[in-house]
């Protein structure tokens, strides 16, 4: 299910909940088709999952964020406490 924040950054759905295991870009290609500007004026925060968005889409902006960063930044933090 992908979510998009309001204007207040409350987070509304949009798109239906898929059941079972499905690659995350595999969707956003059925959920958002590559043939419109749908991010055009956008910067789309991402992970690796979504690898090939910039060039598929056009987008303002692509950040591309790394989940084992993060998960090494969290758990460094978590051994300091």
């Amino acid at each position: 299910m992908y979510f998009i924040p309001d204007t207040t950054f409350i987070l509304l759905p949009v798109s239906k909940a898929y059941e079972g295991r499905i690659h995350d870009y595999k969707l956003l290609n059925k959920e958002f088709p590559t043939d419109k500007d749908w991010f055009k004026n956008l910067v789309v925060i991402t992970d690796l999952g979504y690898l090939g968005i910039e060039k598929d889409y056009k987008c303002k902006k692509v950040i591309m964020k790394d989940k084992k960063t993060e998960a090494k930044r969290i758990n460094k933090k978590s051994k300091i406490k």
